[in-house]
């Protein structure tokens, strides 16, 4: 075997090499780029969710305030509707539990937003007005914050999956470009 072989074999042996980590590092970051997407996807539908759902809570009890002032019309339009975008946000966040333990999260929200809606109800079915702040602070706003609590708690464990996420696929990235 002569010079020019074993030099020619060798340059065949490093572009071979070249090639291989040119395609895996093109699949990793394929692999990166639909991993991205997804988790994108997933996070941003709870994280829109739970931002409705605190919405809605808090127009609840702006509706409720109104209700105290007398104003039960302009009540019952408010609540009424931040009911409905509350229970359609409700049902994202359920029907899209991608992670561990979220599902308890969604769960409490549930559990603190019946409570509030039983005493609104009755707030509204039993014409509650005029001067009952007692009721309002001693229970009322009460719920709303257990409800409020319950909506930010299932905010913060998205938030903190979206941080574990991004820093699994920088070090991806890391290797892939290594």
């Amino acid at each position: 075997m002569g010079i020019r072989t074993k030099i020619f074999s060798g340059f065949l042996t490093l572009s071979l090499m070249l090639a291989v980590a040119g395609i895996w590092s093109i699949h990793e970051l394929d692999n990166i780029g639909m991993s991205v997407q997804r988790f994108l996807d997933e996070n941003y539908k709870s994280i829109t969710a739970t931002k409705v759902m605190t919405e809605s809570l808090e127009r609840e009890d702006s509706g409720l305030l109104l209700l105290l002032l007398g104003k039960r019309k302009e009540a019952m339009e408010i609540i009424e509707g931040a009911d409905r975008a509350f229970t359609k946000a409700y049902e994202t966040a359920r029907n899209n539990i991608t992670i561990a333990g979220e599902e308890a999260y969604v769960e409490a929200i549930a559990k603190t937003y019946r409570d509030y809606k039983e005493l609104w109800t009755a707030a509204l079915s039993d014409g509650r007005g005029g001067n009952d702040l007692s009721w309002y602070f001693g229970k009322a706003n009460a719920a709303f914050k257990r409800g409020k609590e319950a909506v930010l708690q299932l905010t913060f464990i998205n938030d903190q999956a979206m941080y574990q996420t991004g820093s699994r696929l920088e070090s991806r990235a890391y290797r892939a470009m290594m």
